[in-house]
């Protein structure tokens, strides 16, 4: 396998499980922002879910990218 094959998937792994945090956190955060602030015990829009839901997704998918970045760049050079 090519080593820099290895570290973009070593890096979108890493990615992955920080982005599954990070929209996990987010989740929690915007249900309860969206619980105190905006609609509290009144039942919620459809939208309001759809929007977390989505936010979250991208989370996770520009984690994922930005881990595949760091990996594609931190390659070590090839000895010669």
């Amino acid at each position: 396998m090519n080593r820099r094959f290895a570290f973009v998937l070593i890096g979108g792994a890493l990615g992955a499980a920080a982005g599954f945090l990070l929209a996990c956190a987010f989740i929690i955060f915007g249900a309860g922002v969206f619980w105190l602030f905006i609609f509290g015990d009144d039942t919620w829009p459809s939208a309001a879910e759809t929007a977390l839901t989505m936010a979250a997704a991208l989370i996770w998918f520009v984690a994922v990218v930005a881990g595949a970045i760091i990996g594609w760049r931190s390659t070590p050079e090839p000895v010669r």
